[in-house]
């Protein structure tokens, strides 16, 4: 949220330093309003509320003022504010549109009350930022690496074929920790389309899922097998490290990893592979007897 906030406004704003503000809003009719999402700065009283809309609403700004002084009146309601000195806590409101069509909407509230010139000061102002995906860049986008700018890139998508596409460059960019919640969100997105195609867009997070974490896997080994040998080198070791390169191989072999890879991770000949991967084997064949 943080990289969102700062990417997409003019706020700069620093991970560490804002908390999620959980709340539920009843208004006097007693209706039960709850806004997409209010984050709040941890050293003031400034609170983000981002709303997610995926159809033009013409009436935003009355309800961005609906939701500001419900999240202010959750704020104060036990707090004594008859004083001169006290100050009421801002609400900074972020609209983001994904929807197909132009936004018209105003973004201020005050250019949607009645106009006239004696009362032109007479007025309440509060007004939203507008952040539309519609104008902008799916290359710029892909650049963000966050899971909200991959949401837009995704909503952007004319048909099927784009979103098989771009889903394949996005997971190129997530971490492996990122592959479920990316999962999270395109199945909520794609909720009701054909099954077909979400079971094919399924197939493709899963399979990503798999190849990092055998990445991952793969790098970790290299580095363990890297540090034993240099140990062993140091003191002088020669047997220590064909030991350990063994050990490395064997655990490869049984972790399904192929012969070059292997190859690449401990510098083993393919001979050397190939004479312990048979050893494997054996033992497997010998314990199924």
């Amino acid at each position: 949220m943080a990289k969102f906030i700062t990417n997409f406004t003019k706020y700069n704003i620093n991970p560490e330093g804002i908390v999620i503000y959980s709340q539920d809003y009843i208004t006097k009719d007693f209706k039960y309003k709850e806004a997409d999402i209010v984050y709040k700065l941890k050293e003031a009283e400034i609170y983000f509320l981002i709303e997610h809309q995926t159809k033009v609403d013409y009436a935003m700004s009355y309800r961005i003022l609906n939701y500001a002084i419900e999240i202010i009146r959750s704020v104060v309601c036990e707090q004594k504010i008859n004083k001169i000195t006290f100050k009421y806590p801002k609400v900074v409101p972020i609209v983001l549109y994904t929807g197909k069509g132009k936004w018209k909407p105003n973004t201020e509230f005050e250019m949607c009350q009645i106009r006239k010139k004696e009362y032109e000061n007479e007025v309440i102002s509060i007004k939203y930022t507008l952040i539309d995906i519609n104008k902008y860049e799916t290359e710029n986008l892909l650049k963000n690496k966050t899971l909200l700018s991959n949401m837009m890139i995704l909503e952007q998508c004319k048909d099927n074929t784009e979103v098989l596409y771009y889903l394949k460059k996005i997971i190129k960019n997530t971490k492996t920790k990122d592959i479920k919640n990316l999962k999270r969100i395109v199945m909520y997105l794609y909720a009701e389309i054909d099954e077909n195609v979400r079971n094919e867009i399924s197939k493709i997070i899963e399979e990503s899922e798999s190849e990092k974490n055998m990445s991952t896997i793969r790098e970790r080994i290299g580095i363990e097998f890297r540090n034993e040998r240099k140990k062993a080198v140091a003191e002088g070791r020669a047997i220590g490290i064909l030991k350990t390169r063994q050990q490395i191989i064997q655990s490869m072999i049984k972790m399904d990893f192929d012969d070059e890879t292997i190859k690449q991770v401990t510098k083993a000949e393919k001979e050397e592979i190939e004479k312990i991967r048979k050893n494997v084997r054996k033992s497997i064949d010998k314990r199924k007897k």
